[in-house]
């Protein structure tokens, strides 16, 4: 009777371990994947990260290019104005004749 018993609990206690392995072999498996699928994942948005980095930075250059252009604009505006000034003073000495 002993025999049988321990017969059966060395039997069970092997299925135990050929379920607990199977279940191993199972999870080891589903870690393998998702460590795959993270891998994919973090290489999106490394792409993702440098697609961004680069468009923010052409946008900064845009900017600076931008206000260069306006300060270059504002110069030239007052630079018309003073020439406008000179061409009015010099038609006015002209025509009044120089003093």
């Amino acid at each position: 009777m002993y025999s049988q018993y321990a017969s059966n609990t060395t039997l069970t206690f092997k299925a135990t371990i050929h379920s607990i392995n199977g279940e191993r072999d199972a999870l080891q498996l589903k870690v393998t994947e998702l460590e795959a699928n993270l891998k994919k994942e973090q290489e999106l948005h490394k792409d993702h990260f440098e697609t961004t980095t680069r468009q923010l930075k052409e946008k900064e250059d845009i900017e600076k290019e931008k206000k260069k252009l306006e300060e270059a604009l504002k110069t030239m505006t007052v630079n018309y104005l003073t020439l406008g000034k000179m061409i009015r003073h010099a038609s006015t000495v002209v025509i009044r004749g120089v003093d």
